[in-house]
């Protein structure tokens, strides 16, 4: 059996504006263990992601979310991955608050290919949402990414680009005007590079746009990424 292990933690600044002053920061670290199912194009991986939240306003560090996700993959073609999930999120709001749990199983099919040394892939994930003691909806999920073919010194720094935007069924609550649109749209700029032999980085530009649930009015927002990988 062949096991592999891979560990990444990002630490997100949110901007208020272009300024380099980050009013808030969070960090992200996530482990992912996959196995191949032997003489099958099956494959199984396991993810657990803590979003831990720094806020300044604040008297100490919370953890805001904690995912756990077991994924069986299936590799219908060389371009084609189809996979189930069933995600376990547990929330908050806020340093004092309890968590509530938000169920989340989905079927993820990404496509991918190669095209004069450009990577190209396509992923679009359906969920079924159900945060406790509300309604449970559909959301679909939708991520393109692009990776140059192009390595810049002996750090192999290759550029990308992606954009995710997803759509939610309703949140059926009246006093809501968006919660049944298109409502959040990502678009990322950045560079992977290798430091060592299992060892990568990440640095990245996200602008976020989400339209308010009340007004309906699109709201930007600025991100800065940085983040560490290591594969083994």
């Amino acid at each position: 059996m062949n096991i592999k292990i891979k560990t990444t933690t990002t630490i997100i600044f949110l901007l208020e504006s272009l300024s380099l002053y980050a009013n808030r920061a969070q960090v992200w670290t996530q482990e992912d263990v996959s196995s191949r199912v032997e003489d099958t194009p099956l494959m199984l991986n396991v993810s657990q992601e803590n979003r831990i939240g720094v806020n300044s306003t604040e008297n100490h560090k919370h953890i805001d979310e904690i995912h756990v996700a077991p994924t069986l993959w299936y590799n219908a073609a060389n371009w084609l991955d189809v996979g189930i999930n069933d995600r376990l999120v547990l929330l908050r709001d806020g340093s004092d608050a309890r968590y509530k749990t938000d169920h989340r199983p989905g079927v993820d099919v990404k496509l991918k290919t190669g095209l004069y040394g450009w990577d190209l892939s396509n992923r679009s994930r359906f969920i079924y949402r159900q945060v406790e003691h509300e309604h449970g909806y559909f959301r679909y999920r939708n991520l393109s990414r692009v990776d140059t073919p192009w390595n810049f010194t002996s750090f192999e720094i290759k550029p990308y680009m992606s954009y995710e935007w997803y759509f939610d069924e309703g949140c059926k609550e009246r006093r809501y005007k968006t919660c049944d649109k298109f409502s959040a749209q990502w678009i990322t700029g950045g560079v992977t590079f290798k430091l060592w032999k299992s060892l990568r980085g990440d640095l990245h530009y996200m602008l976020t746009e989400t339209r308010d649930r009340i007004t309906g009015k699109w709201c930007p927002g600025h991100v800065i990424g940085v983040g560490v990988s290591i594969a083994f």
